[in-house]
């Protein structure tokens, strides 16, 4: 496998971004001793609304983490103004803790044109949601019709979240990322997940650890994390790749009583269908 320039030189890039949104301090300090032990800066994009009441545990997590702004309300405005705002005061707190941010996540992955003016204003170099464009390495998305200045980092949509909801236990979980993890590696494309540390990686320390195991049995690797690699890319100025997240990605579907269906794409063609009856058992 020839190595990339857009993966400064190795075969592939793997980043790991934490949406914290709201404050359980065991589930924060499991999430983040995992990180610390495997050596991995993953990027923290905290809320604020929370997180203006945790201010020891921010400063902790910035020693060794990339903390950025997700925002005062837990929400993506229709209008900029409001957005303006929201994003603001976020980085406001942040900064009244001595933490530098220069990107944001919008809640629940909206991206708007709204949100893409009011960033415009912040002077921010990224922002990273994955229901905006189906492009899977940075982008500039439109904005009024022409190139927005505020680079987008897309992200693989599905967190442990998704997957506890739709009736996944730990192990399958697991199973899920390094199938996710292999098939981004094969397929030369950034390896950039999410997840929240309360109520699940926090609680579930084991998945994120067998994720960085998965990740560091591959060869050529580049660990990274997502505000890196963004300085990386605005400073090679890399022509934006077509490639597109649908046909890339690992998705599951399941409806209630009937068996989940997990399919994978490439170029437009499905690879695979796993059937499997859900497993209705409570998480604890």
């Amino acid at each position: 496998m020839r190595r990339l320039r857009e993966f400064n030189g190795n075969k592939a890039a793997f980043a790991f971004r934490i949406d914290l949104d709201f404050f359980h301090p065991r589930h924060v300090e499991e999430t983040l001793r995992v990180a610390e032990r495997h050596g991995i800066k993953m990027t923290w994009f905290v809320n604020m609304q929370t997180g203006q009441f945790h201010e020891r545990e921010i400063k902790r997590i910035a020693k060794t983490q990339d903390v950025q702004n997700h925002g005062f309300l837990h929400e993506t405005f229709g209008d900029k103004e409001a957005n303006l705002e929201n994003v603001l005061k976020g980085h406001e707190l942040l900064g009244g803790m001595d933490v530098k941010c220069n990107s944001f996540a919008a809640p629940f992955g909206y991206w708007n044109q709204a949100l893409g003016k009011a960033l415009e204003e912040t002077g921010y170099e990224y922002s990273s949601e994955f229901r905006e464009g189906k492009n899977v390495f940075p982008f500039y998305p439109k904005l009024a019709g022409k190139k927005a200045k505020v680079l987008q980092m897309p992200i693989h949509p599905i967190c442990l979240g998704n997957l506890f909801e739709s009736g996944y236990n730990e192990e399958e979980a697991i199973e899920y990322f390094d199938r996710i993890i292999g098939l981004l590696y094969e397929k030369r494309l950034p390896i950039f997940l999410y997840g929240h540390p309360t109520g699940r990686l926090g609680a579930y320390p084991q998945v994120l650890d067998s994720i960085f195991k998965i990740a560091k049995q591959l060869d050529g690797i580049w660990f990274t994390s997502l505000t890196d690699y963004a300085k990386f890319w605005r400073e090679k100025n890399f022509r934006e790749r077509k490639t597109e997240w649908h046909k890339h990605n690992a998705f599951f579907e399941n409806k209630p009583g009937k068996a989940r269906r997990i399919k994978q794409f490439y170029k437009g063609q499905l690879l695979r269908v796993e059937k499997k009856k859900i497993d209705r058992r409570l998480h604890r």
